[in-house]
């Protein structure tokens, strides 16, 4: 379900306000065709499954009626319902760091991930997850233009009193 509101500024600028409620849909597939969820769920490009988002986004427009990223504001809920994380750069450096290599490829289910857009960055609120009988949390900001700056601790087994506590920084590829 989509809601939009769309104002012309003049020919070759416009504002937007936009509301999407989308349950049930496969990441991978919105990934792939809808860029402007391949440009801010960058960590989408290595999961699989169903995910829902609640979402609200407002901004400007260019000629080509592209968003200006900028002007992006808003925010909004990625529910992961069940998903595979294959090949996840910051879960493959996580387990590298930490000799735990049960995080690579693995399962993240039930999880409310809560975001917010201004000024170019993506601010992730803290999120506490379950992940291969580790207790991740994670918190921090990604930019538009792909860095990061996300402060994690993994929480140990049996019930993630204790943890590690990390920061992660640098480029999604890096």
């Amino acid at each position: 379900m989509m809601d939009a509101t769309y104002t012309s500024i003049n020919p070759k600028k416009a504002s937007f306000d936009y509301h999407i409620n989308a349950k049930d849909f496969d990441i991978k597939r919105a990934y792939k065709e809808i860029k402007l969820f391949h440009d801010m769920a960058t960590a989408a490009a290595s999961a699989e499954g169903i995910v829902s988002l609640d979402y609200n986004l407002k901004g400007k427009l260019d000629a080509n009626m592209h968003p200006v990223y900028p002007s992006l504001e808003g925010g909004g809920t990625l529910s992961v319902k069940k998903v595979k994380m294959k090949g996840f750069k910051m879960f493959s450096a996580v387990s590298k760091e930490t000799g735990k290599d049960s995080l690579n490829n693995s399962d993240i289910s039930k999880v409310d991930i809560k975001t917010k857009i201004k000024n170019n960055i993506i601010t992730i609120e803290p999120v506490k997850m379950r992940v291969a009988g580790f207790r991740p949390k994670l918190q921090g900001q990604v930019s538009f233009d792909g860095n990061l700056n996300i402060k994690f601790r993994l929480g140990l087994p049996p019930l993630g009193i204790f943890g590690i506590p990390m920061t992660i920084t640098g480029t999604g590829d890096k």
